[in-house]
């Protein structure tokens, strides 16, 4: 569309200047606030810790030197009880010499299993004790701690905690009022006649 005459005046020319100046003051309201929330900050810098660490990469010796520490700390943190199995009485006899007199060997084996107590994380220690007979040819370790209940070490406590939470989800959904399907049901079971 091509503007008319210049050498006119009438009120849509007048409008249609007001428009543009206020056209002009929002571009230039929208471009200052796209450089405020979009723009780089001037006030928000990187912390120097890690402008530090950038440049200087870390030394795997001293990184595995602080996780030990940090783990040695842990484990003096952590409540230990210490459990001694000890070989049974007629393991305790030589089936090659017949002898009795079988001698400890090492400190025994450790294992660990670890138990939640609400509020913290206990580990037992559990020491099996080994012997030997002095003919070399019989060495027996005591059985360890029952681990059949589970694959790992966390014990029926850590499992009896989580359905004893999943029993107070269920009642507070069922005082609210919510529906509640029992595990395993879906909600299309009723669909599938």
């Amino acid at each position: 569309m091509v503007p008319g005459p210049e050498d006119h005046d009438c009120g849509w020319k007048q409008r249609a200047l007001e428009l543009e100046d206020k056209l002009s003051a929002v571009v230039g309201q929208l471009e200052a606030l796209n450089r405020q929330v979009f723009g780089k900050k001037s006030e928000k810098m990187p912390p120097m810790d890690r402008e530090v660490r950038k440049k200087r990469p870390p030394d795997p010796a001293v990184t595995q030197e602080r996780r030990r520490k940090n783990a040695e700390l842990r484990a003096t943190r952590v409540v230990t009880n210490d459990v001694q199995h000890a070989v049974p009485a007629d393991q305790r006899r030589c089936p090659y010499c017949e002898s009795l007199k079988l001698k400890p060997v090492g400190r025994g084996k450790e294992s660990f299993v670890w138990d939640y107590v609400p509020g913290y994380f206990r580990r037992q220690r559990h020491v099996r004790e080994t012997l030997a007979c002095s003919c070399g040819q019989y060495i027996v370790t005591a059985p360890g701690p029952d681990h059949s209940v589970r694959k790992y070490a966390l014990r029926r406590r850590f499992a009896r905690l989580h359905r004893n939470e999943q029993m107070r989800r269920l009642t507070a959904a069922v005082s609210v009022g919510q529906a509640v399907r029992p595990p395993g049901h879906s909600h299309c079971a009723q669909h599938a006649h």
